[in-house]
């Protein structure tokens, strides 16, 4: 932690200038600030557990500035742990409380990171796109160089969320250019911007642009963080991905495995990046045909969105169509059916990413086609593959034309 870098470790707030404080006042905020930054250096540095245990002020009495300053960097802690819906009460909390304190940098900080946290974690892109708002209502006071970062990451994350990749890309690209030019080409925080630009670029299947992003990102990540970090283990996710994205699925399928056991080691079983790390591992077999390993991996990335996310997380879409999916290959029409409507009816009440949902209905028309199902029943779930893998625009060009041909020929083949 004390090797950290000075962006990792201070915290610059100038409460003490705009609100006048007395004496017992001034030594509260000055213990404040002191815990914020401790506990954000235990953040950056991975440490998470020490930094909850650190960040805890108690529940009773605890002043405002405590709450603007110690609540945000504990919601942050909190995120990491996977403890969302805590995260969010305190990333709200700090929001408020320091706006009431006229601290337009931590409230702008406060209320990026809780439109990130809703918007991309959560699933609720909607909701989180009032959070980015207030975030940007505090650009113009804000004296914080990271300001317009937080909240250009939170916009790309939430479009991301929403299936418009190419419309999140510039967003990535301008925290990037923002970042490198305020911690320098070698930091890990340029090293962060990459790895979300990178991963941008390979959902648009732009995978020749993608790889060096994310192997820059993860040599960055791995100099400056160590080999067992969790930023790590989220570019060697990327890698995984690229690897995948390639062709090259027998290496993605080794990788991803180290990322399920990296994330547990340093996460800890309920974050929802361990179930997104059993999903790619679930993905990667899928593609080399064996079901009945991506079905054991899909039911655990499953079960950690559940417990962690709820039964109504747009998270477990992917999962259930991933599991309908395996479940078919294995030869289980009925299961297949049961779970691939089960994934669409959490479409009907959340805001789903798109390439989830159509996937979901696309491999439901596949079962109900093979099932001899009514065509008028293939058909429906035809159209709505169709219409959500349109808002996805280039990135589901194949998918629109493998439910086209199916709609002219009125048959739904797939390997």
């Amino acid at each position: 932690v004390d090797r950290l870098p000075a962006p990792g470790v201070c915290l610059e707030v100038d409460a003490l200038g705009r609100v006048p404080l007395d004496e017992p006042s001034r030594l509260v905020f000055r213990h404040a600030r002191e815990l914020a930054a401790k506990t954000g250096a235990l953040y950056e540095a991975g440490r998470f557990e020490e930094a909850e245990a650190l960040s805890n002020p108690g529940d009773a009495g605890v002043p405002a500035i405590v709450t603007s300053l110690v609540h945000y960097e504990r919601g942050r802690v909190l995120h990491k742990l996977g403890r969302l819906d805590e995260a969010r009460l305190l990333l709200k909390a700090s929001a408020l409380a320091s706006t009431g304190l006229r601290d337009d940098d931590m409230a702008g900080a406060a209320w990026a990171e809780l439109g990130f946290l809703v918007g991309f974690l959560q699933g609720k892109p909607a909701e989180a796109s009032e959070f980015v708002e207030l975030a940007r209502a505090h650009l113009p006071a804000s004296r914080d160089p990271r300001a317009e970062e937080r909240v250009e990451g939170s916009v790309a994350n939430i479009l991301t969320r929403q299936g418009r990749f190419a419309e999140a890309d510039p967003h990535f690209a301008r925290v990037l250019e923002l970042v490198e030019r305020r911690t320098g080409p070698d930091s890990f925080f340029t090293a962060r911007s990459l790895t979300n630009l990178g991963n941008g670029r390979l959902r648009q299947k732009r995978n020749a642009e993608a790889l060096p992003l994310i192997e820059r990102a993860l040599a960055l990540f791995e100099k400056t963080l160590g080999p067992q970090h969790p930023d790590t283990f989220q570019a060697l996710n990327s890698l995984g991905a690229a690897f995948g994205e390639a062709g090259r699925l027998e290496e993605s399928v080794g990788v991803f495995q180290r990322v399920v056991d990296g994330y547990l080691a340093t996460l800890g079983p309920k974050h929802p990046n361990v179930g997104t790390a059993h999903f790619n591992v679930a993905e990667a077999n899928a593609r080399l045909g064996r079901h009945r390993d991506a079905l054991v991996a899909y039911e655990r990335a499953l079960e950690v969105w559940t417990a962690g996310l709820g039964l109504d997380s747009a998270h477990r879409v992917s999962a259930l169509a991933g599991i309908g999916k395996s479940t078919r290959g294995l030869g289980d029409l009925a299961r297949a059916r049961t779970v691939l409507d089960e994934a669409l009816m959490v479409c009907g009440r959340v805001e789903c990413e798109p390439s989830d949902e159509g996937d979901a209905a696309w491999w439901l028309a596949v079962v109900a086609f093979e099932s001899k199902r009514p065509w008028a029943e293939v058909e429906a779930a035809l159209l709505r593959s169709k219409r959500a893998f349109a808002v996805t625009g280039s990135a589901g060009s194949a998918e629109l034309a493998r439910c086209d041909r199916a709609l002219a020929t009125r048959r739904v083949e797939q390997p």
